[in-house]
């Protein structure tokens, strides 16, 4: 799907699929993607892994989060109502020892925030709408939903609705 909204994209943005993780066998974690990419590239190209302030929240229950740290920089973006404070004990620790204004010139280490345009819709209610079978045109490309439908994904009782 990530190809089918990117299919308008120029390689020449710099943007590219990296499937891997639909590769691997078994569970796959994050951790384990981003030392791959870090064998791959070396230690000195800066890693940023983006993610949104409901996954910061989260993070503490990733599978061996502490060594994302070593691997990239983690940079939070603010999703809709979810707040950057009352984050857990020990990602609050990594927070106040990591969190810069932006990010270094260092291949890995910090945290740090940055501000975006909400976006109007999570992935969790797009696939509860197709479930229930209700529109959803604008909110996400054509080529996606079209994938989604060939494919029969997200329709209820299926397997992927969940």
């Amino acid at each position: 799907m990530v190809r089918c909204a990117l299919q308008d994209v120029s390689a020449t943005e710099g943007l590219l699929v990296d499937d891997r993780e639909v590769r691997r066998s078994g569970p796959t974690y994050t951790v384990d993607t981003l030392t791959e990419l870090r064998r791959e590239l070396g230690p000195q190209p800066a890693l940023v892994l983006v993610l949104g302030s409901d996954q910061l929240h989260n993070l503490a229950t990733w599978q061996r989060w502490q060594e994302l740290f070593g691997l990239a920089h983690v940079a939070v973006t603010q999703r809709e109502r979810i707040s950057l404070s009352g984050l857990p004990e020990s990602v609050q620790t990594e927070l106040d020892a990591r969190g810069k204004e932006a990010l270094p010139d260092a291949p890995s280490g910090a945290i740090v925030f940055f501000r975006m345009p909400a976006v109007p819709v999570s992935a969790t209610v797009l696939r509860a709408q197709l479930a229930r079978n209700e529109p959803v045109s604008g909110l996400t490309p054509t080529a996606v939903l079209d994938y989604i439908a060939a494919h029969g994904l997200y329709r209820a009782g299926s397997p992927s609705s969940d």
